[in-house]
């Protein structure tokens, strides 16, 4: 099982898009996770234009506000 991580929906505290590279042969395997920069604030400013009924639930994530865990 490999988490990929969300290129759409950034976990805190790292914001950054992330994916999994799964690198295999008959045998050995790697798995690499990474991150990537991209424009939030572009994908926050389509969502408010959009107007989508759940925009700002959305952009809280994408500003880092929506936590798995609890304090």
């Amino acid at each position: 099982m490999i988490n990929t991580g969300s290129v759409s929906n950034p976990w805190p505290p790292d914001l950054r898009a992330s994916y999994a590279v799964l690198e295999a042969s008959r045998s050995d395997h790697t798995v690499r996770h990474l991150r990537v920069e991209y424009d939030g604030e572009a994908v926050i400013a389509a969502v408010k234009r959009s107007r989508h009924p759940a925009g700002e639930y959305i952009i809280s994530h994408f500003r880092g506000q929506r936590r798995p865990w609890r304090e």
